[in-house]
């Protein structure tokens, strides 16, 4: 279950990164968390669940901050203004952020 509420938090976020990575990262940082819970055998009972998930749900819901929604009809914008960048010399992730800035008039 715990795996279940994880990849499909991240998945729902991950379209929205505005740092590449993010999203797997707290999926890494979450996964390792558990496992220490584990060993230390805590995380199993039904009470500690409810509490891990509510703190899983709270802390992607805290780190909202590090992903920004891409509305499709910015879609074209975003494609052309990353095209633009690398044509600049960027490097892909570069292009991508400095894009999502330019499009959504994003602050750095």
């Amino acid at each position: 279950m715990y795996g279940d509420i994880i990849v499909n938090v991240a998945n729902q976020v991950r379209p929205y990164e505005v740092q590449p990575g993010s999203a797997d990262a707290m999926t890494d940082r979450w996964s390792q968390k558990l496992v220490d819970g584990f060993q230390a055998g805590k995380g199993m009972n039904r009470r500690q669940m409810r509490a891990n998930f509510d703190a899983i749900l709270a802390d992607f819901e805290y780190s909202a901050a590090n992903f920004k929604k891409i509305l499709p009809r910015d879609y074209a914008k975003m494609l052309q203004a990353i095209a633009q960048r690398e044509g600049q010399g960027m490097g892909r992730d570069e292009a991508e952020l400095e894009a999502c800035y330019a499009v959504t008039g994003g602050a750095r």
